[in-house]
């Protein structure tokens, strides 16, 4: 995903797909293709983030998380700034 701030309000993201995706750090070797583009404003980007960072977390809890993501913890951090920026 690249995320574009584009103004206060607005922010242009675009999601590309890549079939040779290699591992963390690393990153692909391919252009990739175009999946999605847009427009849309910082709130309702930054209440889906949040939105579905809390689907996750309450269907399987910090501790499945991190099993599942090889031992890295839920952002618990950037979870509450989520929560806080839409006060």
């Amino acid at each position: 995903m690249l995320f574009e701030r584009l103004d206060d309000a607005k922010v242009a993201l675009r999601i590309m797909w890549h079939d040779d995706w290699i591992s963390w750090g690393i990153g692909p070797r391919s252009d990739g293709q175009l999946v999605l583009e847009g427009t849309t404003t910082v709130a309702h980007l930054r209440g889906q983030t949040y939105a579905a960072a809390r689907h996750i977390l309450d269907g399987m809890g910090r501790e499945e998380y991190r099993r599942r993501w090889s031992a890295h913890d839920f952002p618990d951090a950037a979870f509450t700034r989520l929560k806080e920026a839409g006060s």
